[in-house]
């Protein structure tokens, strides 16, 4: 019996309004390649009305948002897991979020936030430690599953340092799994620094932390090794 349950992301943007714009480029997640049809919807949270569009030929989403709303956006392409993530409209234009969504895998799955950290922090915090147990529960029961430990930093601060700052994070959630008995040999851990952004707060960009903290995560890659 196939188990899939999806994994949530949470993105916070910022977009303008009185024309139609691309909000959202879709790609493979594993191949990079953009994907077309993919039907989106986008759910104005304090009306509830729901505004729908589908990827073009270059994987683009365009509709015309009103500014100052939070809105739920879902993914669905058949094939594909869905995605879910909130979006935030402002008078402020940005490229297309880059949306990436993996094929539906034939295997047992888990769903997990990501774990996030202060600013300049390593340490858990208690829901990410909620995360790791739940994560841990399922590997616990699935013995034959690795796990990706993948972290990241937000862009501020030198690239080095935030390099090792992820490893720092890396590590803190791979010595959490182990206090757990969890097998180091189950583990594998990547440190990404500020490369790989949910959002544009890149360098020089002024953005409040609570869309910086978004980039500061641990996210988790479950692998079933081939024979």
């Amino acid at each position: 019996m196939k188990h899939i349950v999806h994994f949530l992301f949470l993105v916070i943007l910022s977009t303008s309004f009185g024309q139609e714009l691309e909000h959202v480029i879709v790609k493979d997640k594993e191949t990079g390649l953009v994907l077309s049809d993919v039907h989106v919807e986008f759910k104005d949270k304090s009306t509830s009305k729901i505004i729908v569009s589908n990827s073009d030929v270059n994987g683009l989403v365009k509709t015309t948002l009103p500014i100052n709303r939070k809105f739920v956006v879902t993914t669905e392409l058949i094939g594909y897991d869905p995605i879910m993530f909130d979006y935030i409209t402002s008078s402020k234009s940005i490229l297309p979020i880059e949306v990436k969504i993996r094929k539906t895998s034939p295997y047992i799955m888990v769903r997990l936030d990501n774990v996030l950290y202060e600013y300049d922090k390593h340490n858990l915090s208690a829901a990410g430690k909620t995360q790791l147990t739940i994560l841990y529960k399922f590997l616990k029961e699935n013995p034959k599953f690795l796990v990706e430990i993948n972290s990241h930093t937000d862009a501020r601060g030198r690239e080095e340092y935030n390099m090792n700052l992820s490893a720092q994070r890396s590590l803190s959630c791979f010595n959490y799994l182990r206090g757990k008995n969890l097998k180091t040999a189950r583990m594998v851990m990547n440190n990404y620094g500020e490369t790989q952004l949910l959002n544009e707060c890149g360098d020089n960009v002024d953005c409040p932390d609570d869309l910086h903290q978004i980039n500061r995560r641990t996210d988790f890659v479950l692998m079933f090794p081939k024979d």
